[in-house]
């Protein structure tokens, strides 16, 4: 049995990039403040019209900032650039933690001071909570991802301040890549990664997600051919060998049933229990 520390966990400081998603907001928001730790939440909305500008001020709890801004990465920046806690994380409106994520990523960044950016595992809902996959990963690698594609959720990514005191942040010239361009970057510049097998959050599918978008497919490309030219052409090997280490660390398979505990449209108050006997590890392209 691992024990827990008895040292107060870190200051988490969960940034939102928010822009016309109060359909999704609450459920994000709920997430984040019935975790039980110390943390900070802030929100960065895009001058939202669909009504989260009123709603956010109704909610002093969470610190809102509401200007335009220049996309998605460029409102995380902002978030990221107030933030005041040690492991910092970003988490879309259409995206929840899961009970007890904070917890347990706090507890790992206690336990372990020379890791810098930590992922884990991730949940892929239907707004009404039902279960459509389960994704399970490993330690990212930075040619993996720059010759494919970012096989880690960034709803279960987690980073220490100094990542971004070192200068590193989103570049806000993507729309939909940033992450994967990010990760490159931190891992690039000799920052140590972990994986940790558990799962910490749920993405909804809603239809509208950016990463599911025609402009992703160009702008992946685009990403790919900043790459090294070592690189370029490795797509199709580089591809087989992320398949090959997921299935080496059993990210192809989970054992059934599957219990979590999540927030839906239908009821934006309180998480629902769900226990899913069946479910796949592939990504659900369409719903």
């Amino acid at each position: 049995m691992v024990e827990r520390p008895t040292k107060q966990l870190p200051l988490f400081s969960i940034i939102t990039p928010s822009y016309n998603m109060l359909q999704f907001l609450p459920a994000c928001c709920n997430s984040v403040s019935d975790q039980n730790v110390n943390c900070e939440h802030i929100v960065v909305d895009g001058l939202s019209i669909d009504g989260t500008v009123a709603w956010l001020k109704n909610h002093p709890n969470i610190l809102s900032v509401s200007e335009k801004d220049d996309g998605m990465y460029d409102a995380i920046n902002k978030g990221a650039r107030i933030a005041k806690g040690e492991i910092i994380s970003y988490l879309n409106c259409d995206e929840q933690y899961l009970p007890g994520a904070l917890q347990r990523v706090g507890d790992f960044f206690q336990r372990n001071s020379k890791v810098d950016i930590l992922f884990g595992n991730a949940l892929i809902i239907h707004p009404n909570g039902k279960l459509l996959a389960y994704r399970k990963s490993f330690v990212p690698r930075w040619p993996y991802i720059w010759a494919s594609h970012m096989y880690t959720h960034t709803s279960s990514m987690f980073v220490r301040r100094n990542v971004f005191e070192s200068g590193v942040f989103f570049d806000k010239g993507w729309r939909t890549v940033g992450d994967a361009d990010f990760v490159v970057r931190v891992l690039r510049k000799g920052f140590v990664a972990h994986h940790l097998n558990e799962y910490f959050s749920a993405f909804m599918i809603t239809g509208s997600n950016l990463g599911d978008s025609e402009n992703a497919l160009v702008e992946l490309k685009s990403f790919r051919n900043k790459a090294p030219l070592w690189l370029r052409y490795s797509g199709f090997i580089t591809h087989n060998l992320i398949r090959l280490e997921k299935f080496w660390n059993g990210a192809y398979w989970e054992k059934m049933p599957l219990s979590y505990s999540v927030y839906t449209t239908e009821r934006l108050d309180m998480r629902y229990e769900f226990v899913a006997k069946l479910a796949s590890p592939l990504y659900p392209y369409e719903t």
